[in-house]
């Protein structure tokens, strides 16, 4: 799984280095030379589009995806282990419906094409059951985690990794 989440954050890191590279380059040329990208902007929403769905996988494993704290906090041993694992179950099953929608609707996009750079919006929307599924993938792991004791659930709200 390690190896899995480098090689996300990695791709995903990358996305976002070269996205803020082209947008520096498409502003200092519209600005400077009065030329712009055609294509800057709509590459740069589709990396994020990717980046985004890679990266969501990394936070689901870490539990550091956006959540509202107000009942677990105030939970603590066996009641909050359920609360989470019954919440991760629940993304699960949303991640779920994600994938088995996605992508038969990235599949039937595959023949319209983007206005600028012509990339089949097939590739675009594919990005969303590709991240569903990884998020679902990494969910369980993360049951798995909470389950064996190798992630303490903390009274603070915090994640402690336990070592083994």
């Amino acid at each position: 799984m390690k190896t899995l989440t480098n090689i996300l954050k990695s791709i995903a890191a990358a996305i976002l280095l070269i996205g803020v590279i082209i947008t520096f380059i498409a502003v200092i040329a519209r600005r400077v030379f009065n030329n712009s990208i055609v294509w800057s902007e709509e590459f740069i929403r589709y990396a994020f589009i990717w980046m985004f769905f890679l990266a969501m996988p990394i936070c689901t494993l870490k539990g550091s995806h956006l959540t509202l704290d107000l009942i677990p906090s105030r939970l603590h041993g066996g009641a909050k282990k359920g609360l989470t694992i019954a919440i991760e179950l629940i993304c699960i099953a949303f991640d779920i419906v994600l994938v088995i929608l996605g992508f038969p609707f990235a599949l039937g996009n595959v023949k319209q094409t983007s206005a600028a750079l012509h990339i089949p919006y097939g590739y675009i929307n594919i990005a969303i059951p590709v991240g569903a599924l990884l998020m679902a993938i990494f969910s369980a792991y993360r049951i798995y985690q909470i389950v064996s004791g190798k992630i303490d659930l903390d009274a603070s709200g915090e994640e402690t990794e336990v070592e083994a």
